[in-house]
């Protein structure tokens, strides 16, 4: 029990060292993301690995959670632990990279490194064009006793949540030049273009469902009245508690959209690889009520204050509706115009 102890100590120590030693700016020679370079990265998916800091003398840092690192990206979106999920949407079929910042601060200095990560395109390509969830409501403070007033003060409603934005309309062109898999995808109200390219596809998944809908914010407790006082010849009641807040009401989730999808007979073998999500988004969730406020206590003799009244939760949110499921339809197309 005790060797097991030792080890134990000794494994957290090593695993905090990125995050306690200093390191001075002036030693870094570059910052970049370590990962499993033969594992399959593909856009939307998810990248494991650790920001190491390689220094002017060989040495490498995990500087993962270190507190002086900041990062920051356009492609990229920080999850929990140790995954990145890359967010890019690429404009050209030879566009296969992610960019990531790191800045080190270092009391009034910084310095900031550019990593490019390259994708080697194999594995479950993801297209995603969820539409943005709606913004959550406010939680509202707690209220206090107030300064002049005998009662205590009403605690503040939530705010609601936001719906959902519904998903767009899609058109997917997909076909295959020699080894390679090519996926062209089309906003039908916007216009706007990505490219994707597949060398070894696995699941290949697009996502046009509705957004989330935000949730309500929670409502602010009622504040406790005052006790009761004898100010001289005066008897001061006690304050009744304040009515506690209500919560804010969700936002309804956003409807899904469509994708019209046309693959090219020498990709046909791709057809069970394809997977669609028109769902319409969740709901949000209600914000909570606040409690009621506590009536202050009288002297002997004085009659009880009342408690507060109490407030409500918010109303959970409704779902969008379902897109309509895409039908796959497998033919041969020019598909020149679409590079």
């Amino acid at each position: 029990m005790y060797k097991f102890t030792i080890l134990c100590v000794s494994i957290a120590l090593i695993s905090a060292c990125g995050l306690t030693k200093k390191i001075e700016i002036s030693s870094i020679k570059t910052v970049y993301l370590e990962r499993n370079p033969v594992e399959p990265i593909q856009f939307g998916g998810t990248i494991e690995g650790k920001v190491i800091a390689q220094l002017k003398d060989g040495e490498e840092v995990d500087i993962t959670n270190n507190r002086n690192l900041t990062f920051l990206s356009s492609d990229l979106e920080k999850q929990l632990g140790k995954k990145y999920k890359i967010v890019k949407h690429p404009n050209s079929f030879s566009d296969n990279i992610a960019i990531a910042n790191y800045t080190i601060s270092e009391k009034e200095e910084s310095v900031t490194y550019i990593d490019t990560i390259r994708l080697n395109l194999r594995g479950d390509l993801k297209v995603d064009a969820k539409a943005p969830r709606g913004t959550d409501g406010i939680d509202q403070k707690n209220r206090s006793t107030p300064l002049v007033f005998r009662n205590g003060n009403d605690g503040d409603h939530g705010t609601p949540g936001t719906n959902g934005q519904d998903a767009g309309d899609y058109l997917a062109y997909i076909w295959k030049e020699e080894t390679a898999y090519y996926i062209y995808i089309q906003n039908i109200q916007t216009k706007e273009e990505w490219r994707y390219k597949s060398i070894e596809p696995g699941i290949i998944s697009i996502d046009v469902s509705g957004g989330n809908g935000g949730n309500g914010g929670d409502g602010g407790d009622g504040g406790t009245g005052k006790d009761g006082k004898q100010d001289g010849d005066k008897l001061k009641t006690p304050g009744n508690g304040g009515d506690a807040g209500f919560g804010g009401d969700a936002g309804n989730g956003g409807n899904g959209g469509s994708v019209i999808c046309f693959l090219h007979s020498n990709a046909a073998e791709l057809e069970l690889k394809i997977s669609f999500n028109v769902s319409g988004g969740a709901g949000g969730q209600g914000g909570s009520k606040g409690k009621p406020g506590q009536p202050g206590k009288p002297l002997t003799g004085q009659a009880a204050s009342l408690v507060g009244r109490n407030g409500r939760n918010g109303r959970n949110g409704l779902s969008g509706n379902d897109g309509q499921m895409p039908q796959i339809s497998i033919q041969e197309f020019d598909y020149s115009g679409y590079k």
